[in-house]
């Protein structure tokens, strides 16, 4: 982790955010290609996160410390913390009753059939090391360690959010993750940008994922996802409640 006084920027210049974005996405989809879709699910997200990291350090210069400092990973305020974890704990939720009435999606299509294999097909430990773990510190990596802090130089927080949540959304390339994706990005980067810090993105990511895994799975623990089905207004009454709280938190709380 950085300390105040260490030489690298705070950020990347936009070109280079840009650039180095779409390097590390491209890696991702170049090796979705080529490899087995499981294979290419793990190795790829950890190739984008590395682009990540070894282009902020030949950029940023200054060693680990100046890539460290350039990405964010620095220690948040606790309350940044506390907003991550009710963030986490809901926005899955309500992402899933949104989806539930929007018009002109499959919910039963391909892609939810791929997604549904993806989840329940390995175990659960393999499921949300492979789902929720590392997506959530490479992804963050990329789209609000190096896009969104690359974009606050040139735009206010919130258009900095919301733009690098567009691509966030983009790049699943799925019209049923499309709007669930944008609202986690948008979400996941007002966090990051208002702490200064990627690391409660992190934990809001890998927790939006462990929930939507361990509900959707047929074992899903104590009856979680019968539960949910049997009180969806108490449920989402819930969730906007913790979102709500999560994001006062975000917009309230004293910068790092």
């Amino acid at each position: 982790m950085y300390h105040a006084g260490d030489g690298a920027p705070a950020s990347l210049g936009l070109p280079a955010a840009i650039a180095i974005t779409a390097g590390a996405v491209g890696t991702f989809y170049l090796l979705a290609g080529l490899l087995p879709r499981d294979l290419a699910l793990v190795v790829g997200q950890l190739a984008q996160g590395s682009v990540a990291l070894g282009a902020a350090w030949l950029v940023a210069g200054a060693g680990p410390r100046g890539a460290a400092r350039t990405l964010g990973l620095a220690w948040p305020r606790g309350l940044h913390v506390v907003a991550a974890i009710l963030l986490g704990a809901s926005c899955w939720y309500i992402d899933l009753r949104i989806v539930d009435v929007l018009p002109g999606l499959d919910t039963e299509g391909g892609d939810a059939h791929a997604l549904s294999d993806l989840v329940r097909g390995p175990s659960l430990a393999a499921s949300l090391v492979t789902l929720a773990l590392v997506p959530a510190l490479c992804e963050e990596l990329v789209f609000r360690g190096i896009l969104a802090r690359g974009l606050t130089p040139s735009l206010p927080t919130a258009a900095a959010a919301a733009l690098a949540a567009v691509l966030f959304a983009a790049y699943h390339m799925s019209p049923l993750q499309a709007v669930p994706a944008f609202l986690l990005g948008f979400a996941l980067g007002a966090l990051a940008l208002r702490a200064r810090s990627i690391l409660p993105a992190m934990l809001a990511h890998a927790l939006n994922n462990t929930f939507v895994i361990a509900v959707a799975r047929d074992d899903s623990p104590g009856g979680a996802a019968t539960w949910l089905d049997g009180h969806p207004w108490g449920a989402l009454a819930g969730a906007v409640v913790l979102a709500g709280t999560g994001l006062a938190i975000v917009v309230g709380a004293r910068t790092a």
